[in-house]
């Protein structure tokens, strides 16, 4: 059993002991399709699932919070507590990313591909960082501060973060001609443990990939000037 899901099935099992579980599975909804007739450019663009660069091992105390008189355990993953396989991140990152460019109406045609030679332009990407640290407090009480919650204190702290490295190639000249760096983290106390203990994945690609596509309308016009 992977590191990975050692720790997602303790978490697992603690929340459900404290009796405070619900779900937040992926749910990114791409942005509106953009009402213009005509696209920027005259030109077709593949968007190929990104590249996975995350460290897999991180670290792992998460038993300490069962310790009598220890505050909190602390994991470390990558990828999404509630997804059994995080490989597929990669996929849903660079199909949400396509959805976007293809609404915004900035090429002929943007697709989904296996190669970057598919097309006159590439989007290309590398998923760098998508850490969650997860504190489960039990106050120093072991067991018993699975329950402590009841009383009001809140039983779970997140920090997470994405970091995604985007760009756009010319495959004519083989230019890259746009980069974009996804660089968000937030943090969350909370007394109801979620598949991403609240950390919003999902909003943030949506903020980010909507600067994107605005950078690439700048360049693409700026090319085509």
């Amino acid at each position: 059993m992977t590191t990975f899901r050692r720790t997602a099935c303790l978490l697992l099992a603690l929340a459900v002991l404290g009796g405070c579980t619900t779900t937040r599975g992926w749910r990114y909804r791409p942005g509106a399709p953009h009402p213009r007739s005509e696209p920027v450019v005259d030109a077709s663009v593949v968007i190929v699932p990104f590249d996975d660069a995350r460290v897999e091992e991180l670290s792992n105390t998460g038993l300490l919070c069962l310790v009598p008189l220890a505050l909190y355990g602390t994991a470390e993953i990558q990828g999404l507590p509630g997804d059994a396989f995080p490989e597929t991140q990669a996929l849903d990152f660079s199909l949400a990313l396509t959805q976007e460019v293809d609404n915004f109406r900035l090429f002929r045609e943007a697709f989904l591909g296996r190669r970057a030679s598919e097309a006159d332009y590439a989007i290309t990407g590398t998923i760098v960082s998508s850490r969650i640290r997860l504190r489960v407090w039990t106050w120093g009480l072991s067991f018993v501060g699975l329950l402590i919650d009841v009383f009001g204190a809140p039983m779970f702290s997140t920090w997470g973060e994405l970091v995604i490295d985007l760009r756009l190639v010319d495959n004519a000249t083989g230019e890259v001609v746009a980069t974009h760096r996804v660089d968000q983290s937030d943090s969350r106390w909370g007394w109801i443990w979620t598949g991403t203990g609240g950390i919003p994945y999902d909003e943030f690609l949506k903020e980010e990939y909507g600067e994107f596509v605005f950078e690439l309308e700048d360049v693409l016009r700026e090319r085509r000037s």
